[in-house]
């Protein structure tokens, strides 16, 4: 899993730099990011200093699936997927974590404030598919 890690550790830096000069100073020490065994279709989850990532969506289950990680045109449009998932998920640290509003009531909140997280990742780090490609 270390094309994994590597991706998920650059994407982490770079989600970390973003939100915390748009929103605010990241409060703690760490984040640990774990490959989790999630299921039903669920690509992440977070809590505070935690984020857990679907292993359904990494460069090896990718090449398990036949698709060649070398070639950075055939995997980006799934890279896409798996920079919006982390990045998504490190932005739940900020919207529920800091902001602090109740997720089980108001689920729609902290949601939409972290896919508007995703929007802002991909203007800072463009994919290198057309938004026309339906990726996102």
């Amino acid at each position: 899993m270390t094309a994994t890690a590597e991706r998920a550790l650059d994407t982490a830096r770079k989600s970390l730099e973003l939100f915390s000069n748009k929103f605010g100073t990241y409060p703690y020490s760490d984040l640990n990011i774990v490959m989790s065994g999630l299921t039903g279709g669920v690509n992440g989850m977070e809590y505070p200093q935690l984020i857990m990532i679907s292993p359904q969506i990494s460069l090896e289950s990718m090449e398990d699936m036949g698709v060649d990680i070398s070639d950075q045109k055939e995997t980006e449009p799934y890279m896409v997927d798996f920079d919006n998932s982390v990045c998504h998920e490190i932005a739940h640290q900020w919207f529920y974590g800091i902001v602090g509003n109740d997720q089980i009531t108001f689920p729609w909140l902290d949601e939409g404030f972290c896919r508007y997280c995703e929007y802002l990742y991909q203007k800072k780090y463009p994919p290198m598919v057309s938004e026309d490609d339906g990726i996102y």
